[in-house]
């Protein structure tokens, strides 16, 4: 049976970009937030899924932290990363990965807890 493909637009897999990028640009989520000039509780509330992450709010992010609107909503790495965030989101995007492939099936979609990392250091 062929293995079952994520689609890269949907909201699950944007979600799974933010948790990669907060993650890969430190784990506090009020120093990311206070970069972008938001309330520090608004990537949370992304991540959370109490709010979507709109178009204009995803440009911010990308003109800010020098990432890209393709790796945002297409999981693309390979243009429009600035070279220093580039290795740090790889890093974590693998270790996400390999989490994921030990997520027991049923658990649901993994916890933020699951994605402790170095990268940031």
């Amino acid at each position: 049976m062929p293995k079952a493909v994520r689609n890269p637009w949907d909201a699950e897999e944007v979600l799974r970009r933010l948790v990669r990028i907060r993650l890969a640009l430190g784990p506090n989520v009020a120093d990311i937030c206070a970069q972008l000039g938001y309330k520090s509780n608004k990537w949370s509330n992304w991540e959370n899924r109490h709010n979507g992450l709109s178009l204009g709010e995803a440009i911010h992010i990308v003109e800010r932290l020098g990432l890209s609107l393709d790796y945002i909503y297409r999981g693309k790495d390979d243009v429009g990363i600035a070279t220093d965030v580039l290795p740090k989101l790889r890093k974590i995007t693998n270790e996400m990965v390999m989490r994921e492939m030990d997520t027991p099936k049923g658990r649901g979609r993994p916890r933020k807890s699951d994605y402790k990392s170095e990268a940031a250091d």
